[in-house]
């Protein structure tokens, strides 16, 4: 504005100026024409008049020169009717100047000879006029440029605290409280720094809070509160990943004798003290070595487990008969000859987990005819396929894409009862028609390479019957760690994911808890990938035995679906209503959406509901 006002002015003052000036020059030249005509005029000599009139008209400064005699007969008549060249027309329509006109009066004696009139041309005036207004407005544009330039970076400057505040503000939205210890000196941008500070400061204590709360109740659940040791789901996790992953191992199920029988004769707090030397022995054998792994697990009541990894046969049976002989020194200290009896049965990638344990059971029943403290390894059963058998009927299934994609564990609102999100399930058959557990399929899948194929066919499947039969809500697709590792994988997805731009409406990808823990770094970048093209991820069937919940701070999913033990009967456990209410204060916290996954008890749904969950799937069996 300032430059702008400046440029008018000096143009404008430029115009004055020389209108002023042509006048000055016409009278000028008019009293100094009559000067030098008048002895001429008296003589009425005309050529000679004529001619000096010529002389100084065609210097090209004059529009008209006209003498005229006393009756008001024109004598000579000079006129230069040639339009204005270098000026645009636009120009001269814009600053129209008074044209300067003048005269002067020749006598002879005291009688008027003539009068000589003098007009300027304009054109002269405008040329100067238009010259100077470039000039003046390329040097005005040029300083407005510099000026321009310079308080760039003085702003810059004094707004660099801005750039902070807004890495502060994004760290604090991501779940990273920092601060910012060079306060700025503006006094304004200095106050909103200090709150800045005292808000992610303060916001940073109340994660940290809510973090330890849910670390204490995360270990509180998962942990039996006589014994220390880690509970029946804790197992259930552990043995389902170790399957997953294809480790082989063992596992013990090992039930103290006629606990009842010791509650009646000696009271609970000698029973007490018997679960808890028990819990001891065994926990004494836990060891997580590069020979092998072993955990330690009480179900319930007098009933509990070893988990054993990467063991020989001839191992787990020494193993086994440490324990019998410290069963025998404990049986001496409380007077109980027979303290317990242990079912062993192998397990590989084939497996499920109620089939381990239904094994480990018979297996207990046969130690209970050996003898007192008696253990027992059960064979394992020739599968009616071997390996080879179902690597070859996977992979053709896989090659020629004979499966069905179904959808399950349908999620909905706790307000409206309208859908979220279901799950993409894959359903198989062999060439007899008999339905391949989903379970062995995808762990068939993994072991022989095949996995991201076949993650490939389903994502491309579910896509295909969206774009058929559109959902008002997305899909949940379950990807395998080897898929998200997988860099062809990866450009595939991205070149999808550009070429369908609906498709982070219609897809979460999915993967499971106990998967990422192998390479959480991976999943990590995966996450950043996915937000990167606008996609959403789910952590499926969250639990504090896999993962902290510093991890899951970090990882930034848009989904946590709990696993099915937190998800169930939580009316009735004080500590799971308690780890249920942090995380969804800390869902709200991180923008996180947690879930609910197959709730039975409706006395549970309503919970939830009180909690203020977004939703949950309900189980086959719920009421």
């Amino acid at each position: 504005m300032i430059f702008s006002i400046n440029y008018a002015v000096s143009v404008h003052n430029t115009m004055e100026y020389l209108e002023v000036e042509s006048k000055i020059h016409a009278q000028d030249t008019a009293t100094s024409l009559g000067l030098s005509l008048s002895p001429h005029l008296v003589a009425e000599d005309v050529s000679v008049v004529e001619t000096m009139m010529n002389s100084i008209f065609d210097r090209g400064y004059y529009k008209e020169i006209n003498l005229v005699g006393p009756d008001g007969e024109m004598i000579v008549a000079l006129k230069n009717d040639h339009p204005i060249e270098g000026v645009p027309s636009w120009f001269v329509a814009l600053l129209a100047m008074e044209t300067a006109v003048a005269e002067s009066e020749m006598s002879a004696g005291w009688v008027l000879a003539g009068v000589v009139e003098v007009t300027i041309n304009p054109g002269v005036a405008y040329l100067k006029l238009y010259e100077q207004a470039q000039h003046a407005g390329m040097l005005s544009l040029a300083m407005l440029v510099v000026s321009v330039f310079i308080l760039f970076f003085i702003l810059k400057y004094i707004l660099l605290p801005l750039k902070n505040m807004e890495q502060l503000s994004l760290a604090i939205a991501k779940g990273h409280f920092g601060s910012i210890e060079k306060l700025p000196r503006t006094i304004e941008f200095k106050n909103v720094v200090i709150a800045m500070n005292l808000m992610s400061s303060r916001v940073k204590g109340m994660m940290d809070d809510l973090n330890s709360k849910l670390k204490r109740i995360g270990e509180a659940i998962q942990r039996d509160e006589l014994t220390g040791l880690i509970k029946k789901n804790g197992f259930d996790t552990a043995l389902k990943q170790l399957i997953s992953c294809d480790v082989n191992g063992f596992v013990i199920l090992i039930k103290v004798d006629d606990l009842a029988g010791f509650v009646e004769q000696h009271g609970m707090a000698t029973t007490d003290l018997l679960l808890k030397d028990f819990a001891n022995v065994l926990a004494e054998k836990t060891q997580d070595s590069a020979q092998f792994s072993v955990s330690a697990y009480r179900f319930y009541g007098g009933e509990f487990a070893l988990l054993v990894k990467a063991i020989s046969e001839s191992q787990i049976l020494a193993l086994a008969k440490q324990i019998q002989d410290d069963f025998f020194i404990l049986g001496q200290k409380y007077n109980k000859a027979a303290v317990a009896h242990m079912g062993i049965t192998p397990f590989n990638f084939l497996d499920a987990n109620d089939d381990v344990l239904n094994a480990a059971g018979e297996a207990f029943e046969e130690a209970k005819l050996i003898g007192l403290n008696g253990f027992c390894l059960r064979d394992r059963i020739e599968q009616a396929r071997n390996v080879e058998q179902w690597h070859t009927l996977v992979a053709e299934i896989i090659s020629n894409h004979h499966y069905q994609v179904d959808y399950i564990q349908q999620v909905k609102a706790l307000k409206g009862n309208k859908a979220i999100l279901e799950e993409a399930s894959i359903q198989a058959q062999t060439e007899s028609g008999e339905l391949i557990p989903a379970r062995i399929f995808v762990s068939i899948a993994e072991k022989f390479n095949l996995i991201t194929e076949l993650d490939k066919g389903v994502i491309n499947t579910v896509i295909s019957q969206y774009k058929s039969n559109p959902k008002m809500h997305p899909i949940a697709v379950n990807l395998s760690l080897a898929s998200i590792q997988d860099v062809d994988f990866r450009n595939w997805l991205k070149q999808l994911m550009t070429k369908n731009k609906q498709l982070h409406q219609q897809l979460v990808f999915s993967v499971s808890t106990f998967s990422i823990v192998k390479d959480i770094k991976t999943y990590e970048s995966f996450v950043s990938f996915i937000h990167d093209h606008n996609g959403s991820v789910m952590l499926k069937r969250f639990e504090t035995h896999s993962i902290s919940i510093e991890r899951v701070k970090d990882l930034k999913p848009d989904y946590i679906r709990l696993s099915r033990d937190l998800s169930n009967d939580v009316h009735s456990d004080s500590g799971k209503q308690q780890f249920i209410q942090s995380m969804q204060e800390l869902g709200h916290l991180l923008g996180v959406v947690v879930l609910a996954e197959s709730v039975r008890d409706k006395r549970d749904i309503n919970y939830f509901k009180k909690v203020g969950f977004a939703g949950l799937s309900l189980s086959d069996l719920g009421t």
